[in-house]
């Protein structure tokens, strides 16, 4: 009993066809019994499945129109048929279905590629945006290219990251090329996002592996889909010029086939339009209508004799361009050679364009029936005997299979430019929430990647949320990563980033915020020394800096500077240095504190005189602030403002512990301040602390609450278990102050949670 008698044995009669079509595909692939044993088993299997769990019938179906594709005009063999079925199998009913041992232990890399490939999300990019109106500039063109050059290739090489073997890449576009020209069983909704991918991803990659005829067939399929009436109209165009176009072509061919003849070749030579897609790029391109382009069709000049030798078939195509160029005139400038030096894909042929009747340009390619069909079927064709029982030879094509994606140039400008390799072993590719993929170092964190983005985004990075967690700025991200970064405007750079950051351009950025904030707060340290020596009446001279710098013991007068700044020293310690004989301020330091500060600082609204008020606000114009570290205001706290020199206003809480020393020590720079009238848009950060009993889940039941909330964000948590209780800090952001207060009834409620407060 042959193949196809046994799959018509197993598959319902309605699928007999593609399984008899499946049949003649595989029987040269198939090498043994054992191998045929095997695929009836699967397909037997898949079938049993879908039969026991009243599943669509299609689920039988679309393997089996995979594995004919990748077979036939991919060249794969019987391991990639087996990852088809397979594939399915454990896509529709769970990983546990299929033995792989059966099946050797190549086919498991190739299935767990195709499912990874399969989760890759890809934004919606229209290539066609390049040529569009708007972007009119020729400089502005080709930025946008390059743009988009430079995305499509990062989908491919994070593509080639997520897959160990090549077939799983082959058989993704098997899987895609199927669901576009079968769009009655594409069940989505999502058929124009399915043509921009083949636009901009699968397309290039069959282009890149030398197979133009799927290449070709990609590009008119998803033109049919995004520019329905283009398609329509040029092929319409077509059909109305097919006739004068014929007897065009005919009179330019007789008379080399006449020539060719006389020398004895055995060819065929045929003439045929060029894409509608590609007649579609060159009116883009050349900003003309379909009446301007004059090479709409190519003469195909095919070589049949039965050659000795790669050196013979060579000598042979030059021997025909000869007889070609001395009927026409040809074009040196149009020349293109792929014989002498092969495109990396293994593309072999002879290009050029010669003047014909009427005076119009012909494009001419020469070539053997072995180039044709490399030409073709790319890699499948070049590599004969591709999964072979020589597996050293099989590993070679498929080798050679990724070293051409890998090593592809990031713009193609002209088909004949030379690859520029890129390496990119060492590289991560991570989504925005957008869309957009970007290439990171292996290793990079949060952090890393906000600065990828925006410098500004850097700085003021918090946080953020990976695949919808919440993680700090500390996270190391993963392949494939779907990214948001969370901002504070009170988030600044310090000096401990740079053990966070990996990549040169967040190291750099943050190294020269840290280099500015020094320097700025040894400005402000140098204005506070100032001022208090004029208070003194005290000379700011070389002699006195020194003596103030040797007292404190700092090495240079730019640390001591940088001291003041940053507070490490009070002013007030200047007087003890130029007058030791001055009594102290404790005494009043004393009696301040027993006043109520916030009758002090904040005293009832109708007794405030408005123009005195320093309001908290975003909006642009208002005054300059940044909130105190110490105590961490949030919108809704009661608060005061606090004057620093060069600084703008510090906002703190009423109940900040520096609070009675700041009015004891500089009552004159304390502002009474409130926030907006408004919601601010800014988060927050705030801290709590929270007792509890010791238990696994606590931290998932916190983390759960705060993540609920949309107002507020998780930034950390860490727990320290100790005699049976967990004592914490959750790290959050919060809009205001009912927030805080929202979150910390709800830990409240929580089993086991014994006690929370704000500790900040």
């Amino acid at each position: 009993m042959n193949i196809q008698e046994n799959f018509a044995k197993i598959v319902p009669e309605s699928l007999n066809n593609i399984y008899r079509e499946l049949a003649d595909a595989v029987k040269n692939t198939i090498k043994n019994q054992e191998d045929q044993e095997k695929l009836i088993l699967l397909i037997q299997s898949l079938t049993k499945l879908v039969k026991g769990n009243n599943s669509d019938e299609k689920i039988i179906e679309w393997p089996a129109r995979i594995a004919k594709i990748a077979v036939t005009e991919l060249g794969l063999g019987i391991s990639s048929v087996f990852a088809c079925f397979i594939y399915a199998m454990r896509k529709t009913f769970g990983s546990d279905v299929v033995d792989f041992k059966l099946f050797g232990g190549q086919i498991l890399p190739i299935v767990d590629g195709l499912k990874s490939l399969s989760e890759i999300k890809v934004k919606r990019i229209k290539p066609d945006e390049i040529f569009t109106e708007e972007i009119k500039n020729k400089r502005a063109k080709v930025k946008a290219k390059e743009q988009l050059a430079t995305q499509t290739s990062n989908y491919i090489q994070l593509m080639l990251t997520l897959a160990d073997d090549a077939r799983s890449i082959l058989l993704k576009l098997a899987i895609i090329l199927d669901r576009m020209r079968n769009p009655a069983q594409d069940e989505s909704d999502e058929s124009m996002q399915l043509a921009e991918m083949v636009s901009v991803i699968y397309a290039p990659i069959a282009h890149r592996l030398g197979l133009y005829a799927i290449k070709t067939e990609m590009e008119e399929l998803s033109m049919k889909r995004l520019h329905s009436e283009m398609y329509k109209f040029i092929a319409k165009k077509l059909a109305e010029t097919k006739d004068s176009r014929n007897k065009f072509i005919d009179d330019f061919i007789n008379p080399i086939k006449e020539e060719l003849r006389k020398q004895n070749f055995v060819f065929e030579i045929k003439g045929r339009p060029k894409s509608i897609f590609s007649i579609w790029n060159k009116m883009q391109k050349q900003n003309v209508e379909f009446e301007g382009i004059y090479d709409i069709f190519a003469i195909r000049i095919i070589l049949d004799s039965n050659f000795q030798d790669i050196k013979e078939e060579k000598s042979e195509c030059w021997k025909v361009y000869s007889t070609l160029t001395d009927a026409y005139q040809t074009n040196p400038k149009r020349l293109r050679d792929w014989i002498s030096a092969p495109k990396a894909s293994g593309y072999e042929s002879l290009h050029t364009t010669v003047l014909g009747p009427g005076g119009r340009w012909v494009e001419v390619q020469i070539r053997t029936r072995r180039m044709d069909e490399i030409a073709e079927k790319g890699q499948a064709a070049h590599w004969k005997y591709k999964e072979s029982n020589d597996a050293k030879e099989e590993n070679s094509w498929l080798t050679n299979i990724r070293d051409i994606l890998e090593n592809a140039k990031l713009i193609e400008v002209e088909e004949d430019d030379v690859y520029k390799k890129q390496l990119y072993s060492n590289d991560i590719f991570i989504f925005t929430p957008n869309g957009d993929l970007r290439r990171l170092l292996r290793g990079a964190t949060i952090l890393d990647f906000a600065y990828e983005i925006h410098s500004d985004l850097g700085d003021k990075c918090a946080g953020g949320i990976v695949n919808g967690k919440s993680v700090t700025i500390k996270e190391i991200l993963k392949n494939g990563d779907m990214v948001e970064i969370i901002t504070s405007n009170n988030q600044k750079p310090s000096e401990g980033w740079l053990k966070i950051a990996i990549t040169p351009k967040a190291q750099s950025r943050i190294k020269k915020y840290v280099r500015e904030a020094k320097y700025s707060k040894a400005e402000m340290g140098k204005d506070m020394i100032l001022y208090k020596f004029n208070q003194l009446k005290v000379d700011f001279f070389e002699e006195t800096i020194t003596k103030l710098r040797v007292f404190l013991g700092e090495k240079t007068t730019l640390d001591m500077y940088q001291a003041f700044g940053e507070g490490k020293y009070d002013v007030s310690i200047i007087k003890t240095i130029f007058e030791p004989d001055t009594p102290k301020q404790d005494k009043l330091h004393t009696s301040l504190k027993n006043f109520d500060i916030e009758k002090i600082i904040h005293p009832e609204e109708e007794k405030i005189n408005n123009k005195d008020l320093f309001v908290i606000d975003n909006t642009v114009g208002k005054l300059d602030y940044e909130i105190a570290q110490c105590c961490k205001p949030v919108f809704g706290d009661v608060v005061f403002g606090f004057i620093t020199i060069g600084r703008g206003t510090r906002i703190h809480r009423v109940s900040c512990p520096n609070a009675n020393d700041l009015l004891s020590k500089y009552p004159y720079r304390i502002v009474k301040a409130r926030w907006a009238n408004r919601q601010m848009d800014n988060m927050f950060e705030v801290n709590l602390s929270f007792t509890s009993i010791d238990s696994l889940g606590i931290v998932s039941y916190i983390s759960e609450v705060i993540m609920k909330d949309k107002n507020c964000k998780l930034r950390t948590i860490n727990v320290n278990p100790k005699d049976g209780l967990a004592q914490g800090v959750v790290g959050i952001y919060v809009t205001n102050t009912r927030v805080i207060d929202t979150i910390i009834r709800k830990i409240k409620e929580i089993k086991g949670v014994m006690s929370v407060n704000r500790t900040n």
